[in-house]
């Protein structure tokens, strides 16, 4: 036994192919110096392969999907909370920055829809974003000043 290769018990199957096919197989039979049978084996071999790989892929997209989830379920929540935190602190805040200008400038005679538009104008070019997306943060604030 030494020296030679176990091989596995073959089953014959049969089945049917156009003769296209069969001549090209044929052809890359030869070329590779290996039978058609064996060629076929081969390509059977590898497309089971193939499959294998792709639900072996999926699963394991599934288990890291599934891991991801919990490792930043409780991050993610902690984040949420902050920015309704920060959402919660920051508009008030700007507001009351608002009504400060606008009780400023009546009292110095400034144009408060200027200054408002320069302030808008600035912080959309920090921000990298267009002017209309920062207006209608700025919408209310305007309200308030028709108010006085």
């Amino acid at each position: 036994m030494r020296g030679q290769v176990k091989t596995m018990p073959h089953t014959r199957v049969s089945f049917a192919i156009t003769e296209d096919m069969k001549t090209q197989l044929d052809k890359m039979a030869v070329k590779l110096n290996v039978s058609t049978g064996e060629l076929v084996r081969r390509f059977v071999a590898k497309g089971m392969g193939i499959e294998k790989t792709k639900d072996d892929i999926d699963f394991i997209r599934k288990q890291l999907r599934d891991e991801l989830e919990i490792a930043f379920e409780k991050r993610m929540s902690r984040i949420i909370k902050l920015l309704i935190k920060i959402g919660s602190l920051t508009y008030p805040a700007a507001y009351y920055t608002t009504m400060l200008g606008a009780a400023m400038s009546a009292r110095h005679k400034i144009n408060y829809h200027q200054m408002l538009d320069d302030a808008k104008r600035e912080g959309a070019k920090y921000l990298g974003v267009p002017n209309e997306a920062v207006d209608l943060a700025y919408e209310e604030m305007t309200k308030f000043s028709t108010d006085l």
